[in-house]
């Protein structure tokens, strides 16, 4: 029987996005072998076991003939994963500034990584795309909720680094007892900080464009201005100049490739232009977030400032993995074991502040290129042919990477992160059912132009 058949996996579909974005937070505190046995890494396994369990009993009676059945996104990934995890292992054991503990970490993320998208795959394929949909509207809306919870009380999570003792006395000079009581007014939701809690919300943004464009029902498309002015908002508060950059890519990105009516345009303007003005009245002490990046290039110029220390880091980051290690990386877990030390000598961060840094000083020129070459794959084939039959899935699922590829400088690590595989995942599904519909559309004229006398 096909997995839908079962309407046990239509609630698991539901779920997935919220296992993969909340389910690495620890709650009980067990560990086996230092491991922390969270919800993410105990039962993304099993579900991935029984995913596949089904789909193989169930291809005899699928009526696909092997040859028309093209999976080539899920098959380049699988290949890519697997050499990235493989080499990442082989710098555990031969590359000297290798840190076997966090390495092993990452790793571990990338096996479960590539479950999560073989998940994703299978649930797609099997007619859950919507049930996936509602999964992660609900997670964003949690984080929402959470972000302005978090504003208003000035409390947070135990997640939070404004809830980690030991940072708040290294940047504020006070007894543990006042520490307590200073309520800092800022959004992390489930992440560390501002950086990891804004990508998350540029990243998914385009969800709720889908509402605006393409459902009639006014109620809906307000419900959706509704949320895109939350996150807009909440963007401003933490003053996240680069994942406002982020989510207006995606916005734009994705009302463009799914030629949006003209009323969308209208609902989305209407609604970042009334949260601008909304914010401006509410928090009038706050600099304007546009004129922050100009604050920075003055700083940059003075010696200072956070753009700086970006710009120094990545040049540092290339620079080195070049010179030392000839582009090879330097293992799995490394990058603060080597490059703590360029902290206050050549005033840099201690994390590497963009994934593709972070992939590429750790794991090399190979690893990187082949992780490029397979996210271009993807999204070229689904701007040449899922636009065309899958525009609002395809459009979505564009705008969504797009979004991600500005949003990840913005994090200190992005490695350790799993719900930017969740896009990834989708689009592997999206060109996979392309290419199986793009041949089983060939053998059909190739049959009948067999046919014809």
């Amino acid at each position: 029987m096909h997995i839908t058949d079962n309407k046990f996996f239509k609630p698991i579909a539901a779920l997935l996005p919220l296992l993969i974005i909340f389910g690495n937070i620890s709650i009980f505190n067990y560990s086996v072998g230092g491991v922390v046995l969270t919800s993410y890494r105990m039962l993304i396994p099993v579900l991935c076991v029984v995913l596949i369990w089904l789909y193989l009993k169930d291809k005899p009676q699928s009526g696909l003939k092997k040859k028309s059945d093209g999976k080539p996104a899920l098959i380049i990934f699988c290949c890519v994963i697997l050499f990235w995890i493989a080499y990442g292992i082989m710098t555990l054991i031969f590359f000297k500034y290798s840190v076997f503990r966090s390495g092993a970490k990452e790793i571990m993320i990338l096996i479960l990584a590539a479950m999560s998208v073989v998940c994703l795959w299978m649930l797609c394929r099997n007619g859950c795309w919507k049930e996936l949909l509602i999964g992660i509207r609900i997670a964003v809306v949690i984080t929402i909720i959470i972000g302005f919870a978090e504003i208003i009380t000035g409390r947070h999570l135990a997640t939070s680094r404004f809830s980690d003792m030991d940072y708040l006395r290294s940047i504020v000079a006070l007894s543990d007892s006042k520490l307590e009581k200073i309520r800092w007014k800022k959004a992390t939701g489930i992440f560390y900080n501002e950086n990891d809690f804004t990508a998350f919300l540029a990243v998914f943004t385009p969800v709720f464009i889908h509402d605006i464009n393409n459902n009639r029902k006014t109620i809906i498309r307000l419900l959706g201005c509704l949320a895109l002015g939350a996150v807009f908002f909440l963007l401003l508060a933490d003053d996240s100049f680069i994942c406002v950059i982020a989510e207006m890519l995606g916005v734009i990105m994705c009302l463009v490739f799914n030629r949006a009516r003209r009323s969308s345009y209208l609902f989305t303007g209407v609604t970042l232009a009334a949260t601008r003005g909304l914010f401006a009245i509410i928090s009038p002490s706050m600099l304007a977030l546009e004129l922050s990046l100009f604050d920075q290039l003055n700083n940059m110029d003075l010696g200072y400032g956070s753009l700086l220390h970006r710009l120094n880091t990545y040049s540092i980051s290339f620079t080195e993995t070049m010179r030392e290690t000839k582009g090879f990386g330097f293992g799995a877990g490394s990058y603060i074991n080597y490059f703590g030390q360029f902290v206050e000598t050549h005033n840099t961060m201690a994390n590497p502040h963009c994934y593709w840094i972070e992939i590429f000083a750790e794991y090399g020129v190979i690893v990187f290129l082949l992780f490029v070459a397979m996210l271009l794959f993807l999204y070229i084939r689904i701007i040449v042919y899922a636009l065309s039959a899958e525009r609002v899935k395809a459009s979505m699922i564009l705008a969504m990477g797009a979004a991600f590829a500005v949003a990840c400088i913005a994090p200190s690590s992005y490695m350790m992160n799993t719900y930017h595989w969740i896009p990834i995942g989708m689009a592997v599904w999206l060109v996979d059912s392309v290419s199986k519909n793009k041949i089983s559309k060939n053998n059909k004229e190739r049959n009948n132009a067999i046919q014809r006398p």
